[in-house]
């Protein structure tokens, strides 16, 4: 499972490929990578995180299918 964190590291997002610095707030799945603030990932995360009762969360294909290129 995902998290909000602020990067402890220089790296890329996983979906727009762009830059992220040190101290940037970042979605993060262990052992996968981050998303930058501009990603759908962390949009959609941001959006139905425990503060939204009627949206399904995202299932585990959805996000496999970014993992997959």
């Amino acid at each position: 499972m995902g998290k909000f964190i602020e990067s402890k590291q220089k790296g890329i997002c996983l979906q727009t490929k762009k830059s992220i610095n040190i101290g940037d707030s970042v979605f993060y799945f262990p052992g996968r990578g981050m998303f930058c603030i501009e990603s759908q990932i962390y949009q959609e995360h941001l959006k139905n995180g425990a503060y939204s009762e009627n949206t399904e969360p995202d299932s585990r294909e959805d996000i496999v299918d970014i993992f997959a290129e």
